[in-house]
């Protein structure tokens, strides 16, 4: 999928101003207050969570406010439960995904607590997690949970015909009835966040992923996860697209769509040539794309996203 480009205007001037007031749009309109009429932002479409993520930080800042004189057994077994299974069943698929994380976070502060209480010579087998007290049994839970959860995480994003796929067409039978499922790519949004909700709860069980997720090539990467969110689709709108044009041509690929006569165009033997370089200088061009934008996510996180962050912290402080 080609994703849209900003329409191109007459002077860099001009282009400079049509960005800067869509981007006025974006920032204002559709993040701030959420305006559906101008909700897809043509700079840079990619960032269409955003608006998502915002709103709903501020409800987990409300939902943090508005449970913590709450009872630990009322918070972890019941409000934030309810909260994760009314919002996913009722269409609000965003909000139930960051209650899930309120309540992983949750149990995780409980498993903590009660290694520290066993750590400190504890021996009371009623106070006991479940976890520690059927190990085996829980093992092959927590194993199946992940596994269930990857395949309803590879739900296809738009609705498969019973005829398509093996499985799948019966979970889009199990879709809850919310208008926000209804259309052909709406189960994907219920069946992704199901997935993606028990494979997170899944590694909270799971040392061996965890290890792994602990590494410094993967705490690299998500030191620059944001960076690498953000500046993914200019690049790979401007030297990604630039190359695969330029590349494609050196190697004949525009022979394959010339409308000439067939006596022109090329043999079946010279097809399958420019085809099998079609997916060399494919390939190529995506390794030098995937280094540069990693290589300019480190240069805008050192840059922009660690200092911003100092600055929030530095404002904060002052404020409080």
């Amino acid at each position: 999928m080609i994703s849209p480009r900003a329409p191109m205007q007459d002077s860099f001037y001009s282009q400079a101003i049509w960005i800067l007031k869509d981007y006025y749009k974006y920032v204002v309109k559709i993040v701030l207050f959420n305006d559906p009429a101008d909700y897809r932002w043509e700079t840079n479409s990619h960032l269409w969570t955003i608006p998502m993520e915002f709103r709903q930080s501020l409800y987990i800042f409300l939902m943090i406010l508005g449970l913590s004189n709450f009872k630990n057994w009322a918070r972890l077994k019941l409000a934030l439960p309810l909260c994760v299974t009314v919002g996913l069943y009722n269409g609000n698929w965003q909000f139930s995904l960051f209650m899930c994380g309120f309540l992983l976070a949750e149990i995780h502060t409980r498993r903590e607590n009660d290694e520290n209480r066993l750590s400190l010579g504890s021996s009371d087998e009623k106070k006991k997690p479940i976890y520690d007290k059927h190990p085996q049994l829980f093992q092959l839970i927590k194993i199946a949970v992940l596994v269930i959860g990857l395949y309803f995480g590879s739900y296809p994003i738009n609705a498969p015909l019973p005829s398509e796929t093996s499985g799948f067409s019966l979970l889009t039978a199990w879709t809850p009835p919310s208008h926000v499922y209804k259309e052909n790519h709406g189960p994907v949004y219920f069946w992704a966040a199901m997935g993606a909700g028990m494979i997170v709860a899944s590694i909270e069980f799971l040392p061996s992923i965890q290890k792994l997720l602990c590494s410094g090539t993967c705490q690299y990467l998500g030191r620059i996860s944001y960076s690498l969110y953000l500046v993914h689709g200019p690049l790979l709108q401007s030297l990604g697209y630039s190359l695969i044009i330029a590349t494609w041509g050196a190697v004949g690929v525009q022979r394959l769509f010339d409308p000439r006569d067939s006596q022109d165009g090329p043999t079946d033997e010279e097809t399958r040539n420019i085809e099998s370089w079609k997916a060399v200088t494919t390939w190529v061009v995506f390794v030098i794309n995937t280094v540069a934008t990693i290589w300019v996510s480190d240069v805008f996180w050192r840059v922009f996203d660690a200092p911003s962050v100092k600055f929030s912290r530095w404002l904060e402080k002052k404020f409080i």
